[in-house]
């Protein structure tokens, strides 16, 4: 089982012991706060890569067999608070609250498209997002109120 926590730290517990196997780093400094807590973590289908919603606006992906982190994106203008990887393992969406959604190429670590979608209410803007786990749909809920799925 991998874990965010709110002071940045990631670490992978074996489930049925609940014992520590591993503590994951990265190459950037955390100051140990709620301005770089992780949000959101996501497993890539297919390997061993757990993928981390910042709250410092980062995207970062960590290799599971050596606990590294092998790369570090600013992924929005603010939070990055949602966060989900395709079943095919070839694309990530995540959602922040600068209110828009983004697709990545896992593959290249690039955006390849950035959606404003909802509305910012109380300083929140997309508050999740789901690949269908069959299908090819994505859905996002804001904090607008709404839900929009997309076919």
């Amino acid at each position: 089982m991998v874990v965010g926590y709110a002071n940045s730290a990631l670490r992978v517990f074996d489930v049925e012991t609940g014992q520590l196997v591993m503590n994951c780093q990265s190459a950037e400094t955390y100051d140990g706060t709620p301005a770089t807590q992780i949000n959101r973590v996501a497993m890539h289908p297919s390997s061993a890569i757990a993928m981390t919603a910042h709250e410092d606006r980062y995207l970062r992906f960590f290799d599971l067999g050596s606990g590294d982190c092998v790369k570090s994106i600013v992924a929005h203008a603010d939070s990055v608070a949602a966060l989900d990887a395709d079943p095919s393992g070839n694309a990530l969406v995540t959602g922040g609250h600068d209110c828009s959604v983004r697709l990545w190429d896992v593959r290249t670590y690039s955006c390849v498209q950035d959606i404003l979608i909802h509305r910012r209410k109380l300083d929140e803007g997309v508050c999740c997002v789901r690949y269908h786990p069959s299908l090819p749909w994505l859905a996002t809920s804001g904090a607008d109120s709404t839900v929009k799925v997309f076919c």
